[in-house]
């Protein structure tokens, strides 16, 4: 009877020492310093978090901040249109040329999808198409990507 719990336990014993190799978790064989950096592996730097590190953090991020106010409070750069923009365009003592008295174009057809590409939403004014270019009535194709409102005005 000794001898059936003497085996018993001797197996218990191997089945235990067999699953705590094989335990749950992250296992670490070697300390990733000690790794040689490859493409798959790049070598990690360690910091140590002291006050200095914390110091020198707030200073950056309070630079950061003062970065960001003042280019909240800057002059802004006037608007540079680009392909995809609606342009409203007025020719003074000519309705008949302005975008709400054209015709709306056909659906499917260049920029008959309407303003950001709702077809239930007509066209409010004058897209510039993917090349840059602007059809106005009269004045025929006009490239217009890459000016402001004022340099578009003086055309």
């Amino acid at each position: 009877m000794s001898r059936k719990i003497s085996v018993v336990l001797a197996c218990l014993v191997v089945v235990l020492v067999g699953c705590a190799s094989v335990a749950p978790g992250i296992q670490f064989s070697k300390s990733r310093a000690d790794v040689a950096a490859d493409d798959d592996h790049p070598r990690t730097e360690i910091i140590s978090i002291n006050s200095a590190l914390v110091r020198k953090e707030k200073e950056l991020r309070d630079r950061q901040v003062a970065d960001d106010l003042s280019s909240l409070v800057s002059t802004p750069k006037p608007y540079v249109v680009e392909a995809g923009d609606v342009l409203q365009i007025v020719v003074w003592d000519h309705p008949e040329i302005s975008a709400s008295m054209l015709p709306a174009p056909a659906f499917g057809v260049q920029g008959g999808a309407g303003v950001a590409g709702s077809p239930m939403q007509p066209q409010s004014g004058f897209e510039v198409d993917q090349s840059g270019m602007l059809d106005f009535p009269y004045a025929g194709k006009l490239k217009v990507s890459g000016l402001t409102s004022s340099e578009i005005h003086t055309m």
